[in-house]
């Protein structure tokens, strides 16, 4: 049991390293996101909205419909 605890505090205290490359692409990525709005349109379809563009994903058939 104790190798466990010992394992499970190593990751608890377990720091990332980001380098600042890596930050900047990041911190782009939330900024372009913020505009976008995801709705469930059925089961396994959603509706992405960005901007005046409106895209359909399909996740069960793997399709990217424009329309």
């Amino acid at each position: 049991m104790s190798s466990f605890h010992d394992t499970f505090a190593l990751i608890a205290i377990w720091k990332t390293h980001t380098t600042p490359y890596v930050r900047k692409l990041l911190d782009k990525s939330i900024g372009n996101s913020r505009h976008m709005r995801m709705i469930l349109a059925s089961f396994n379809e959603y509706q992405v909205f960005e901007g005046h563009t409106r895209i359909f994903i399909d996740l069960e058939k793997k399709i990217i419909l424009m329309r």
